[in-house]
Order: structure tokens, then C-alpha cells, then sequence
């Protein structure tokens, strides 16, 4: 059985709380798996880092809460629930 190397981070990734697979990709865009993995802190760690608006690609019968995935409290978070747009209302 072979083992599976260790992830080398690379210098463009992005460390905030809960992101799997987050990292920089040119001026200001950025990617990431699930938003819905994100903490309070990751919230704020990316609102930290200047990001101001979340689109999300994703179908809409993709977008949804999981049973494990963090409980957030989006009203805590600076910036609140207006930081997150799904392509479905991205002309609204």
C-alpha cells in the first residue's frame, strides 16, 4: 500500500478557521470548498483579509447547512449575512 504524501502548503493558500482547499487566485478572487465549513472566527478571519462579498457557483439544491457542519452566528460576524450572494442573485 503506498502512503499518501504530506500536504505542502502552498504560498498562495488561506488559512482561515474551517476553509478546506481555500486559496488566493489573482487581484481579488479567491476559492474554497463549502463556505458552510467556515467558523465564526474563519467569518471573521476573511472579513479581515478584505473579503467583502462570497459568490457562490454552486447549484442552489447544493447550498444548504449540513448536520456537522459548524453552527455560525452570521449576525455576529462583521459584515453579516449580505457578504454571502449565490449566482442566483448575483443581478438582484
Amino acid at each position: 500500500m503506498r502512503s499518501v504524501p504530506e500536504y505542502r502548503p502552498l504560498p498562495n493558500d488561506m488559512f482561515w478557521e474551517g476553509a478546506v482547499n481555500a486559496r488566493w487566485i489573482t487581484g481579488a478572487f479567491y476559492r474554497m470548498g463549502r463556505h458552510e465549513w467556515l467558523t465564526d472566527l474563519g467569518w471573521q478571519q476573511m472579513h479581515g483579509d478584505g473579503i467583502t462579498r462570497v459568490i457562490d457557483l454552486r447549484n442552489p439544491g447544493e447550498i444548504k447547512r449540513r448536520e456537522h457542519d459548524p453552527v455560525v452566528d452570521h449576525e455576529g460576524v462583521e459584515g453579516g449575512a449580505d457578504t454571502r450572494t449565490t449566482l442566483g442573485n448575483l443581478g438582484q
